[in-house]
């Protein structure tokens, strides 16, 4: 398998609700070198490591500009 788990601890999320890993969302931002420190590793590592089957989405002004995934390409 090469899917993740992530506890959201306190927070509450709905299914099919936007959480962002890392990245920035409603003024607020978590870097892949911030959760690097908390891993005790390197943040290519953290970017690495996510699964090719998860999409990537690009943001340019706050509007998505591209959907890709490695294994499926553009979307």
């Amino acid at each position: 398998m090469d899917m993740t788990m992530i506890s959201l601890g306190e927070m509450k999320a709905k299914q099919g609700e936007e959480v962002v890993i890392y990245g920035r969302q409603k003024g607020g931002e978590i870097s892949a070198d911030e959760i690097a420190e908390m891993l005790n590793t390197i943040n290519y590592e953290v970017i690495a490591t996510l699964s090719r089957r998860v999409p990537r989405f690009y943001r340019r002004g706050g509007k998505i500009i591209k959907i890709s995934t490695p294994v499926m390409g553009d979307i």
